[in-house]
């Protein structure tokens, strides 16, 4: 399907563009989605106590470049949907030009407009393109360093600077960006030991050593504020969750059928497409040094990850154990396409190569599709987006609808309201929907320190005989609780306003008397 030696002709060239603007409308759906809790981070929301946050973009699990990066730059282009997400879907379009240029160099030119295509189409890359966070940044130095190490690994000299200067970026962006330092040089320094490249190995040496030294007060304030990193979702990698990782989410972004219930089943359909792709694209990169950095950058990580699990099951510490999530390997998802896309160059004849790519292609764009549609409200290749947006507009309508006793803000007299709003997700997003809203005091809550006598202080401490909870389901379903429930119907009438995917708008009356 293609040959190295030539330069890409005109079909090659309108196929690029093609992909161009494929992606472009499949990511576009994602600019106008609402924002969410994560996106609302890069927003002016966050700086109603600037004084805190400095502390909270150094201690946050996330390393700080991308987050500092942001609040400049919603000082130039503002902080709508739009705006938050542009640089995230530029930085995953540029991670696919340096992916394809590279591999069409390689591997020829179709095996590079192939893998741009697969990467840019991927269900799980959109989703994480068009989301306000660090993933898809981090992504693109990854690629970068991966193709920077090839150049050290022939001997360019001039490399080194960009090296540099693309590690210490990545390092400062997120910890999983060592995955492709970690991949790319041990494939290099293999390499060069075997074919006693010493020069190659002192470039890369000296550039590992700038990394670290830059990356070495990080790492040591990161240490020094350890528990502020622990989180409590990640999960124990196992092979079956490598099983679902690398025939459902890595190849459609878990977009096909996403319930809990199927995703080990269409995961092993999935499998019957990825297993002979790569097997094919593994047995032609073990040919070539750059196509055993490629294999690196794809296994290392994900054999790694498994032997951290394994080892940490070992010492028996059950808490401890709970590392996968796998947004934390979607530094692997290029060279993912990558290696699918060499599979389907590898393939004969050509009307076999042909069937495999268009079925690849229609596969990413359907599943990208039904992420965009029928599963626009469910949790694909990450949590569900919960819908601040519907939840604001709802109360802002009910209140007009039936306004109810006005009040005044707690403890200010002076300012009145025209309503309370218990947000059990953190409050920053529904503030960001509030902005030029006037008289809706949002009062913050914690799922585990909610309780039902705490709404008539509430009310009482604002004058009004009404209170509203946005809840999303996705982290706790308050009002499911029955002992919640039976205990707000007696004193409350309890009516659900709005549901809006995972996102629910409760509103609640308080009864003349309460019930027996």
């Amino acid at each position: 399907m293609d040959d190295a030696t030539k330069r890409p002709d005109a079909q090659v060239r309108r196929a690029a563009w093609a992909v161009a603007l494929i992606s472009l409308l499949l990511h576009l759906p994602g600019f106008f989605e609402p924002l969410w809790i994560d996106d609302t981070l890069r927003t002016f929301s966050t700086f109603v106590a600037p004084e805190r946050w400095w502390t909270w973009v150094l201690r946050d699990v996330h390393n700080p470049l991308y987050n500092v990066f942001m609040r400049g730059w919603i000082h130039v282009a503002g902080d709508s949907p739009l705006a938050i997400r542009l640089p995230t879907v530029v930085c995953a379009h540029l991670a696919a030009l340096v992916l394809g240029l590279w591999a069409g160099r390689r591997f020829g030119a179709w095996t590079g407009v192939l893998a741009a295509a697969f990467f840019l189409f991927n269900p799980a890359q959109i989703l994480h393109a068009t989301m306000a966070k660090n993933g898809l940044v981090t992504v693109c130095f990854g690629v970068m360093w991966v193709v920077l190490a090839d150049r050290l690994r022939e001997g360019a000299r001039k490399t080194m600077p960009a090296a540099c200067a693309v590690g210490v970026l990545g390092v400062y962006t997120d910890w999983a960006f060592m995955y492709a330092v970690g991949a790319a040089s041990c494939m290099v320094i293999a390499e060069g030991a075997i074919h006693r490249r010493w020069a190659v190995l002192r470039r890369l040496g000296v550039v590992l050593g700038v990394v670290a030294a830059a990356a070495l007060p990080l790492v040591l304030y990161k240490i020094e504020h350890i528990d502020h990193l622990y989180r409590e979702y990640p999960r124990h990698f196992t092979l079956t969750e490598l099983w679902r990782l690398l025939g459902n989410w890595m190849l459609w972004g878990n977009a096909m059928l996403p319930a809990p219930a199927h995703r080990v089943l269409i995961a092993s359909i999935g499998m019957g497409l990825v297993v002979p792709l790569l097997a094919a694209a593994g047995w032609r990169f073990a040919r070539t040094a750059s196509g055993r950095l490629a294999l690196g950058a794809l296994w290392l990580p994900i054999v790694v990850t498994l032997a951290i699990s394994a080892v940490l099951v070992m010492r028996g510490d059950a808490s401890q154990t709970m590392i996968f999530q796998e947004r934390n390997l979607l530094i692997v998802l290029p060279w993912f396409a990558l290696g699918l896309a060499r599979g389907v160059t590898a393939l004969k004849p050509a009307w076999l190569s042909l069937a495999a790519g268009g079925v690849v292609l229609s596969v990413l764009v359907t599943a990208a599709v039904l992420q965009w549609t029928i599963y626009r409200r469910e949790a694909t290749s990450y949590w569900p987006r919960p819908d601040f947006r519907a939840m604001v507009r709802a109360v802002v309508e009910d209140i007009e609808s039936d306004p109810g006793t006005s009040g005044h803000a707690a403890g200010d007299p002076s300012r009145p309201i025209r309503a309370a709003v218990v947000c059990l997700p953190p409050r920053a997003t529904l503030r960001y929907y509030l902005r030029g809203v006037e008289g809706i005091d949002v009062i913050p809550a914690q799922k585990w320190k909610l309780y039902p006598y705490d709404f008539p202080r509430f009310a009482d401490e604002r004058g009004i005989g009404r209170v509203y909870l946005v809840q999303s389901t996705a982290h706790v379903d308050w009002m499911g609780n029955p002992d919640h429930r039976e205990r707000m119907d007696r004193r409350w009438e309890v009516r659900l306003v709005r549901k809006a995917g995972v996102m629910e708008l409760w509103r609640m009356d308080r009864r003349p008397r309460p019930l027996p």
